[in-house]
């Protein structure tokens, strides 16, 4: 029971990291765009987004460490 547990919370913790990548692959073009025309609720939307994920995966990493 521990080890699917543990399975879960690494595939779990390969999916965040797999959605940080993108998300910082998004923010990155985002930040190229908004030195263009962005606009301050794009960069906001964008940060959250990113923070939510680093929120998701340190969520993951305390439940492993239990």
């Amino acid at each position: 029971m521990l080890r699917e547990a543990n399975r879960s919370q690494r595939a779990e913790i390969l999916r965040s990291h797999a959605d940080l990548e993108e998300l910082e692959k998004q923010y990155s073009r985002l930040r190229l765009a908004s030195a263009i025309v962005g606009t301050p609720d794009e960069r906001d939307a964008a940060r959250k987004r990113l923070t939510q994920l680093i929120a998701r995966i340190d969520h993951v990493l305390e439940i492993l460490k239990q």
